[in-house]
């Protein structure tokens, strides 16, 4: 091994040609690398990305850690007999199929060649042939979005822990869900689809090609960080069941909350725990109070309960992000040249692609720290001052640990992997990790969250005319959220959910719709019904989950909600 180390490697290799320009290269490159730098990171693997690749570089890269690379992409053009790589002078160069597959079949630690040009299908025998396990290609020309897309899907579940099949299989229903026309794609033994001898469809979009040997990098996922994962199987609970059950995460999150609010300090100098987790619930805004609430009404551990907690650092999450995006959307419109590094666009292009398949392991928290990155750059002063120093407080050792234990867990979840012997331990650790959040968030007990319902004129005769505005205050969950109706001397906008710095001020306030919505605003029932943001559909659809309840969808159009 060149360099004594055994880390496996990622290679991502592009090229572009200045006279056919393919303009969703940067795109790819960067969405790729960020699905996968979180490992990189924490050094489970080692990416490598190479723009305007030449067959020089290839050749270095491959010699340096050979027999440890176990990806290799390529994105650019190409077709059924090379690839079109790049010189140093910036012309073209093919690189042709037979050589480049003498090159890969040599690797033995080789799981995947992911080859995203244009009918790239025409290599895979060549490839297979000379030992390659799994090839993904393409039969046909393909679109340049359309194939960005099919990368970036497959790469964002690949990070998320799913195995090559998998990820294969998530970013084929991303388009044939997005794309109406529903291009094939395929899984294959061998090169060719069964029962063809002159290769696959003229419809084949992408393909997955398989050798006979391949099961084993079809099951292929990125391996775990050095010294394993966060979350501990087989640890003994150290919790047990009953009214003791949240103690530590409520005497904790109240410590934190004291310096932010006056009523729960008299609380605590009162001395009376008794009414500690009303108060506690009550503190924070209404989708984080009615999480918290009913972990704490739930005594009995079990599935129920750790879902309750990972909910919980969901929606502290999701607010957190929401928040973030609602501002920097002002502050684009404010400045339409925002400076955005690479990084960061990369990180907003995996939110603004979400899918039903992607967004339940999306890491908002990620993003949050990009764009408070990106207010920092552009000297734009974060709505909640507290979140100017969320970087450090997010990537501190207990919080990182949190949160890979927390993301972890929600993809434990999502593929059903939680044994019945393993949920009380399971509990215990996400409760400690909970707490952990809560005290990092508890700022945010500071700002008073509004639903807008409408707004109104008032006036009678021989009185000046008033501006009434119907809302309901998001917070007190142990009450009703009752309708109230005040005046107002400022405009607003109706049907949004705002951020306010002072109850009774809202001069200062943010809007952070559309990404969360009350549904009763838009009907006219009373009280409010929260949903957040889930994911856009190809059918100009917005997709929403009920705070209350994640399987409480809610569909709307533009038309329907003009502030999408």
């Amino acid at each position: 091994m060149a360099d004594g180390d055994s880390t496996p490697v990622v290679i991502l290799a592009f090229a572009n040609d200045e006279d056919d320009y393919l303009k969703n290269i940067r795109r790819e490159r960067k969405a790729v690398y960020s699905a996968l730098r979180t490992q990189n990171d924490q050094r489970s693997i080692n990416v490598y990305k190479e723009e305007g690749t030449s067959t020089e570089d290839l050749f270095g890269l491959f010699t340096r850690y050979a027999d440890r690379i176990a990806i290799f992409h390529y994105g650019g053009h190409a077709n059924g007999t090379g690839l079109r790589l790049e010189n140093p002078d910036g012309s073209s160069e093919q690189a042709n199929a037979a050589g480049l597959a003498q090159l890969l079949g040599m690797q033995k630690s080789l799981k995947l060649v992911f080859l995203n040009g244009c009918a790239t299908q025409g290599q895979v025998t060549t490839l297979l042939a000379s030992g390659v396990k799994a090839v993904i290609a393409t039969a046909v020309p393909i679109d340049d979005l359309m194939a960005t897309e099919f990368a970036e899907q497959f790469y964002l579940a690949l990070g998320h822990q799913s195995t090559i099949s998998r990820a294969f299989d998530t970013a084929k229903a991303f388009i044939q869900t997005r794309y109406e026309s529903g291009p094939a794609v395929g899984t294959f033994r061998g090169a060719f689809a069964a029962g063809q001898k002159e290769g696959v469809s003229a419809g084949m979009t992408w393909g997955l090609y398989l050798n006979d040997d391949a099961d084993d990098a079809l099951e292929w996922a990125l391996p775990d960080p050095p010294g394993g994962k966060v979350l501990v199987r087989n640890a003994p609970p150290p919790i047990v069941e009953g009214p003791e059950l949240s103690t530590e995460l409520i005497d904790k999150a109240i410590a934190a909350i004291g310096q932010y609010s006056p009523t729960i300090q008299e609380l605590i100098d009162d001395g009376d725990k008794r009414e500690l987790p009303k108060a506690l619930s009550d503190s924070y805004p209404s989708p984080i109070g009615e999480q918290l609430r009913r972990v704490f009404a739930c005594r009995q551990i079990g599935m129920t309960r750790l879902r309750l907690l990972v909910l919980t650092y969901e929606v502290i999450s999701k607010m957190a992000c929401f928040t973030s995006l609602s501002q920097l959307w002002d502050a684009r419109l404010a400045n339409p040249i925002l400076v955005i590094g690479d990084e960061q666009w990369a990180a907003l292009n995996r939110f603004m692609t979400l899918t039903r398949e992607s967004q339940p392991t999306f890491d908002y928290l990620k993003l949050t720290i990009a764009i408070v990155e990106i207010l920092t750059a552009n000297a734009v002063e974060p709505f909640m001052v507290e979140c100017g120093g969320l970087h450090q407080e997010l990537t501190d050792e207990p919080t990182t640990l949190a949160r890979r234990f927390m993301d972890e867990m929600r993809i434990e979840i999502a593929n059903d992997r939680v044994p019945e012997i393993e949920l009380a331990s399971f509990c215990a650790q996400a409760e400690k990790h909970l707490t952990t959040l809560l005290e990092d968030f508890a700022f945010i007990v500071k700002y008073k969250f509004t639903s807008v319902k409408s707004i109104s004129i008032d006036k009678s005769r021989n009185k000046d005319p008033k501006t009434l505005m119907k809302n309901v205050k998001l917070d007190k969950v142990s009450g009703s959220l009752p309708d109230e109706i005040g005046d107002i001397s400022c405009f607003i906008d109706v049907n949004s959910v705002i951020l306010q710095k002072k109850r009774n001020d809202l001069k200062i306030h943010l809007n952070i719709s559309p990404f969360i919505i009350d549904e009763n605003a838009m009907t006219g029932a009373e009280s409010a019904k929260l949903f957040f943001y889930d994911y856009h559909d190809e059918f100009d659809n917005y997709h929403y989950a009920s705070v209350v309840n994640s399987n409480d969808r809610l569909v709307v159009t533009s038309d329907k909600y003009p502030a999408l």
